[in-house]
C-alpha cells in the first residue's frame, strides 16, 4: 500500500510497464478464484470472444501486477457479495467518455448479487468505505480494495466505473486508449 501511494505521488511507476495480454491476465485471475467461488457454487466465465473482438492480439502496456491486483479485487468483491449459485462474467468492453474526451478499452466484472445504492457509487472507492448492503451481509470487510483499485488504475490514466443495475452491478477497469498497443515484433532467426 505504501509502495503505491509513493508511485502515486511520484505520478510515475517503481516498475516498469510491460505488455500484458488482458485475456491471459483474465484467465489466470479467474483460475486463481475459481476455488473461492466453488466453494459457494459461483462459476466465472470468461467471455473470450469479447476480448478477440475488442483486443484481437493487442496487449496492455502496463504494469502487471499493479493491474493483476486490481482486477484481482474485482474478483474478489464479485464471488464474497454475489448471490450462491450464479455466474460471474469477466469481458472485455468499449465505451467514449464526455467527461474527458477520451475513448477507454476496459475488462469488465459482472455479477449478480447484493445491490449498490446509487447514491453510494461515488463513494466505493474511498478508503475505508463500504456499501449498506455489504456491511449487513459481511461486517467485517475493510473496504480498501476498490480504493486500492482506483489508485492503481489512476496510475495507468484510466478510471474504474462501477454500474449497478438492480442485484446486477458491472466493475470495470478501464484504460486509455494509449496503453493498447500492437504486439512485440518477434525477431526472425
Amino acid at each position: 500500500m505504501s509502495n503505491l501511494e509513493a508511485d502515486h505521488e511520484l505520478g510515475q511507476f517503481r516498475d516498469q510497464p510491460e505488455r500484458v495480454s488482458p485475456l491471459r491476465l483474465a484467465i489466470n485471475l479467474a483460475g486463481d478464484f475459481e476455488p473461492q467461488a466453488a466453494e459457494t457454487s459461483k462459476k466465472i466465465e470468461i467471455g473470450i470472444l469479447s476480448f478477440d473482438r475488442i483486443f484481437g492480439d493487442k496487449s496492455l502496456l502496463v504494469v502487471k501486477n499493479l493491474v493483476a491486483q486490481a482486477l484481482s479485487n474485482l474478483l474478489e468483491n464479485a464471488i464474497k457479495y454475489s448471490h450462491i449459485g450464479t455466474t460471474i462474467y469477466v469481458e472485455a468492453v468499449t465505451a467514449a467518455y464526455r467527461e474527458t474526451g477520451k475513448n477507454y478499452i476496459g475488462i469488465s466484472v459482472r455479477n449478480t448479487g447484493l445491490p449498490i445504492l446509487p447514491s453510494e457509487v461515488k463513494k466505493l472507492s474511498d478508503r475505508g468505505f463500504r456499501g449498506s448492503s455489504a456491511k449487513q451481509k459481511i461486517p467485517a470487510g475493510t473496504g480498501i480494495g476498490l480504493y486500492i483499485a482506483n489508485r492503481i488504475m489512476e496510475l495507468h490514466e484510466g478510471l474504474i466505473q462501477v454500474k449497478p443495475s438492480g442485484s446486477e452491478t458491472r466493475m470495470t477497469l478501464f484504460f486509455p486508449s494509449s496503453r493498447v498497443v500492437e504486439p512485440s515484433p518477434t525477431v526472425e532467426e
